[in-house]
């Protein structure tokens, strides 16, 4: 916002360094035929207009253009570029998904609605699949653009399915109809009777900034050794199966500190 200002200079500076190291890298390009534009021209009309692109969809409408199966610039190909160019969002790790994103406001519209849905905060973060399905499916609503989104039972699956890709909420290892997103759980700490006495002791500080996706990224990725239910939004206290070890994280944003704590037999 200061580019112009009192960092005018330093940014001239950065400016200059990123010509010179692009114009090191040499010219690539990369050709498309008209088989190419016309999927890309099909895609684009498509736009907004519709969600979602089928695999078999894909796959009759470069067919239709004339795009090859096999072979080099081949219909594989195509789709990988233009998921990378964000023309058609390809999620090959989302078993739900059969096909594409042509509107990616339809995702990250679906995360935002159960991330500020009432009925989610008032659930503290814990909801039952059915729950998501009937707050997704509520009611339609338009993006940025006016296209009206809708969010069928049968689609609820894709929401929950990138949500657990992106970090954003885990499937209960007890209750597998049971999903919690940790950025919605309750932030006062629970009674959790670890002794932080005698435990390695470690500080992270963040002198600069913090990013609040760090601790619900965390939870996420080691929610298998969520002890019993001591999770809440800036904490969590895990412990190995043979309880050989156990640890307590801590997050504290104003002061921009992680703190860690690890004790037991294992705890080296």
């Amino acid at each position: 916002t200061k580019y112009q200002g009192e960092y005018a200079d330093k940014f001239l500076c950065f400016k200059n360094d990123l010509i010179k190291e692009a114009g090191l890298l040499g010219l690539h390009q990369i050709r498309l035929g008209k088989a190419h534009l016309a999927v890309l021209d099909e895609l684009t009309e498509r736009y907004g207009k519709e969600s979602f692109l089928l695999k078999n969809d894909w796959l009759n409408l470069c067919a239709a253009k004339g795009l090859a199966e096999q072979g080099d610039l081949n219909q594989a190909w195509l789709l990988d570029l233009f998921d990378k160019l964000g023309v058609i969002f390809y999620f090959s790790n989302i078993p739900a998904l059969d096909g594409g994103i042509l509107n990616p406001r339809w995702l990250t519209y679906g995360v935002y609605t159960l991330l500020y849905s009432q009925k989610a905060k008032a659930k503290k973060g814990r909801l039952r699949e059915a729950e998501i399905v009937r707050i997704l499916s509520e009611k339609d609503m338009p993006d940025n653009i006016g296209n009206v989104l809708s969010y069928p039972p049968d689609k609820a699956a894709i929401v929950i399915q990138a949500m657990e890709q992106f970090k954003l909420c885990f499937r209960c290892r007890h209750e597998q109809d049971m999903f919690v997103i940790p950025a919605l759980l309750e932030s006062d700490q629970p009674p959790h009777g670890f002794d932080k006495k005698d435990s390695l002791a470690f500080e992270f500080n963040f002198t600069g900034f913090l990013p609040r996706h760090i601790m619900p990224n965390f939870i996420v990725g080691r929610h298998d050794e969520i002890k019993g239910e001591l999770v809440w939004q800036n904490g969590v206290v895990l412990s190995k199966q043979d309880s050989s070890a156990e640890a307590l994280l801590q997050v504290d944003y104003n002061d921009r500190v992680l703190s860690l704590w690890v004790r037991g037999n294992k705890a080296n």
